[in-house]
């Protein structure tokens, strides 16, 4: 049976994949562990892709609010991951985000029949957006994705979600709970003066996290790509990683090499 939350259930190993595969120097410990890994887990119907780069910003870090415009822009329902991705069938759910207390930024595709062609779309997105953010001889002229209307609207949906965490006590106290485990609390005086920081966030903070961040999940020598999908379709997904315009070879794994990855 599919389930549609394995990849967020995944996720905690695939950043552990990820730490040790970065902190790798093959010349001094030769450790054969790949930069692309696609997993069989025996039951699954549909497969699941995530895309991981580095990206240490942390909620007061000077691009913090800029990433996560950047990253509503993408993300949103009919915005251009919905458009290009989801769409056209290649997946149910297609999203960024920047998963603070992990310092990575990924990509999660869910349920998708052909996971590659979802990666080669995502690619090719790219492709079409770097000429329009790094080529643009004015720095807060609009791109294809981003007008004022659409900035407009992210920076709204950003703010909403700042406040949605507090919006009952039950929800403030979670939210209060939740940020002390993961040592992020704040204070409400910070909480203002983040809000302030939101509201300064314009094109040109957008083009430059597009470039820093964003760019590196298509081709970065840092990042780290894991499929999980049926074992019938390991060699398929495999094959069809490899014919794609910047090809991925897929290192086949079981969740038992997983775990002794850990180990």
């Amino acid at each position: 049976q599919s389930n549609p939350e394995l990849a967020s259930d995944f996720e905690p190993a695939a950043s552990q994949l990820h730490r040790e595969y970065i902190s790798i120097d093959n010349s001094n410990t030769g450790s054969d562990l790949k930069p692309a890994v696609i997993v069989s887990v025996p039951g699954l119907e549909s497969a699941y892709l995530q895309i991981l780069g580095n990206c240490d910003v942390p909620k007061y870090h000077p691009d913090y609010f800029a990433l996560e415009v950047l990253n509503e822009v993408m993300s949103r329902t009919e915005g251009v991951l919905y458009s290009e991705i989801r769409g056209k069938g290649l997946s149910y759910g297609a999203s960024i985000y920047n998963r603070v207390w992990e310092g990575k930024l990924i990509l999660n595709i869910s349920e998708s029949p052909e996971p590659q062609l979802a990666y080669e779309a995502f690619c090719h997105l790219l492709d079409r957006m770097e000429p329009e953010v790094i080529g643009s001889g004015n720095t807060n002229s609009n791109i294809m994705f981003l007008d004022t209307k659409a900035l407009q609207t992210a920076r709204s949906c950003v703010t909403f979600n700042l406040h949605d965490a507090k919006r009952t006590n039950d929800a403030a106290f979670k939210s209060v709970i939740r940020s002390f485990a993961l040592g992020m609390q704040t204070s409400m005086e910070e909480d203002v003066a983040l809000e302030t920081r939101l509201d300064q966030v314009d094109v040109s903070a957008v083009k430059r996290v597009f470039k820093e961040y964003l760019l590196p999940l298509r081709n970065g020598s840092h990042r780290l790509i894991v499929v999980v999908c049926n074992p019938g379709a390991v060699e398929r997904i495999q094959s069809g990683f490899l014919k794609c315009k910047y090809p991925v070879d897929l290192d086949h794994m079981t969740l038992s090499d997983i775990v002794k990855t850990f180990i």
